[in-house]
């Protein structure tokens, strides 16, 4: 593992214990899509996380690119707030929104690429298939979506095969990637092509020994599981 993959996870680690907060699964499977999105990301692009709910990955890595320096960012709300000045686009968290967001974005200005992430359990919000297929039908390759594969919603286990043969269907370019290979992901982000893409990243929410399966995105830390990951995550 990289070092900018262990720091980021660690912040996440230190962030959500000292906040009290869960949804460690969704913000631990997608930090690495994150930060491919920030190294290939120019400063007038624009990047939308919808899955809002994962924002501590986002404040982890913001911070890492020096974009936030706010010594408390156990502080900052469990869902981002829209700043633009710091480059957080959209206040996110109400699912399905924040992909029809990006839509908007592109279509106002094709010279410049918007960055999207969504969870795939997001994807059964019905706004994320509407928006889909207006890129789709708009041509839409400024347009880079990444799907967060890691196979849980918030309720359930998501079938992402059938999830990508779905995406797929509405004739998107769909690369289907290692979601914490940050060179895979930064190769299919910076991928040209005639149709919208679609960055299909599957991902894992069991890469600490006390998360495993749904009760990732819910699992609050004990005292001993976060000095666990703090030393398996070490910086030696």
């Amino acid at each position: 593992m990289r070092s900018e993959q262990i720091h980021n996870r660690r912040r996440i680690i230190e962030m959500s214990y000292e906040a009290g907060a869960t949804h460690l699964g969704s913000a631990l499977s997608v930090v690495d899509i994150v930060e491919a999105i920030y190294a290939v990301k120019q400063t007038d692009e624009k990047y939308v996380m919808s899955n809002g709910h994962a924002a501590s990955a986002l404040y982890a890595v913001m911070e890492r690119y020096g974009l936030l320096n706010n010594p408390n960012l156990d502080t900052l709300g469990i869902h981002p707030d829209r700043n633009v000045e710091l480059g957080i686009e959209v206040s996110s968290g109400s699912l399905g929104q924040g992909l029809p967001i990006a839509v908007g974005m592109a279509l106002a200005n094709r010279e410049r690429n918007v960055y999207c992430s969504v969870s795939d359990g997001e994807c059964a919000e019905g706004s994320i298939w509407e928006a889909v297929r207006i890129a789709a039908k708009e041509k839409l390759t400024n347009l880079k979506t990444v799907v967060n594969a890691n196979g849980f919603g918030g309720y359930g286990e998501v079938d992402t095969k059938q999830l990508a043969v779905s995406l797929q269907s509405f004739g998107l370019n769909l690369v289907e990637v290692d979601g914490h290979d940050l060179e895979d992901l930064k190769s299919a982000l910076l991928l040209r092509a005639v149709k919208p893409v679609i960055v299909f990243a599957y991902t894992r929410v069991d890469e600490l020994p006390f998360l495993q399966g749904l009760p990732a995105h819910y699992h609050k830390m004990t005292r001993e599981q976060y000095e666990l990951a703090l030393n398996l995550w070490s910086n030696t």
